[in-house]
């Protein structure tokens, strides 16, 4: 099972929650394949520019004849850190710019996940809703009153 931060808007939730977002918590297998695209896309500018530098510095020691496995290590480091702490730092920049978490969610998967978070949210109905009028007289002239094979007038009138 996986486990799912939850995180609000420093405005709140929104009518029908639609700025809660579920971060996964786990290993990413983009972020694997390829650390520096998937950092530029989750705009993590600074770690993405990294992540190429140290990769060009992987590739320029792969090619080394004896410096093979320090190039093959880099390169496998950058993968598995930025596979394993990615959605982390995810997270973490978006609660440095001012979203909340809300708690931890575990789950098989995203909609289960949220299944599960907002079934523990009570429902927001309005406290004072008036009662709806049914007596209502059917005419205000004595005569029949609403309108009858397609005349007009709810009142009976023209």
């Amino acid at each position: 099972m996986a486990t799912y931060l939850v995180l609000t808007s420093a405005s709140g939730p929104g009518k029908d929650h639609e700025d809660t977002r579920f971060i996964r918590d786990g290993f990413s297998f983009l972020a694997f394949f390829i650390p520096g695209l998937w950092l530029l896309w989750q705009r993590m500018w600074i770690y993405a520019v990294v992540a190429f530098l140290l990769q060009g510095a992987g590739i320029a020691l792969f090619r080394v004849p004896a410096l093979w496995p320090a190039g093959f290590a880099v390169l496998l480091g950058v993968s598995v850190l930025a596979a394993l702490e990615g959605r982390r730092l995810v997270a973490q920049k978006l609660v440095k710019t001012g979203w909340k978490e809300n708690g931890l969610v575990s789950a098989r998967r995203l909609a289960e996940a949220e299944e599960i978070y907002f079934a523990k949210i009570p429902d927001e109905t309005p406290r004072n809703i008036p009662p709806v009028r049914w007596d209502i007289p059917t005419s205000s002239n004595g005569g029949p009153g609403g309108a009858a094979l397609g005349l007009i007038g709810y009142d009976g009138g023209r």
